[in-house]
C-alpha cells in the first residue's frame, strides 16, 4: 500500500473494512462449497445389494446435500432427507456412516487457516 499523505492514508484505511468484508464473504462461500463437496463424496450410496431392491440406483443422499447462504455471514450445509441423521450417527440396527460431521471438521480447519492467512495478508 503506497500512501503519500494524511488524506490518502485515511482514504486507504476506510477501504480496508469493505475489502475485508468482501474477502470474508468469498472465503465463507468457497469453504461452504468445499464442505458440501466433501460431504457429498463421503455420503454412502445405496446399491441393489444394500437396499435389497433390484435395479436400485442410489445417490439421493449425496444429491440432497446443499450449501445455502442463510444470512450475511451465515451458511448452512445440510440435507432435508429424514433418514440422513440415521446414516450419519447409526442406529442399533445399522452402523454409522458419517459424512457431514467429518466434512464439517475438515472444512472448519481450512476456514480458520484461510481467515488467518487473510488477516496476515491485510496486516502487511
Amino acid at each position: 500500500m503506497n500512501v503519500k499523505g494524511t488524506k490518502e492514508l485515511i482514504q486507504k484505511l476506510k477501504q480496508i473494512p469493505k475489502e475485508l468484508d468482501r474477502d470474508i464473504d468469498a472465503i465463507l462461500e468457497k469453504n461452504a462449497a468445499d464442505i458440501q463437496d466433501d460431504a457429498q463424496k463421503k455420503a454412502p450410496v445405496g446399491t441393489p445389494t444394500s437396499t435389497g431392491i433390484r435395479g436400485y440406483i442410489g445417490g439421493t443422499l449425496q444429491q440432497s446435500i446443499l450449501a445455502q447462504k442463510v444470512s450475511k455471514k451465515t451458511w448452512t450445509i445440510s440435507t432435508k432427507l429424514h433418514y440422513a441423521i440415521f446414516v450419519e450417527i447409526g442406529t442399533r440396527f445399522m452402523r454409522a456412516q458419517p459424512f457431514l460431521i467429518p466434512a464439517f471438521f475438515k472444512g472448519r480447519s481450512k476456514f480458520v487457516d484461510d481467515l488467518e492467512n487473510l488477516i496476515k495478508k491485510k496486516v502487511k
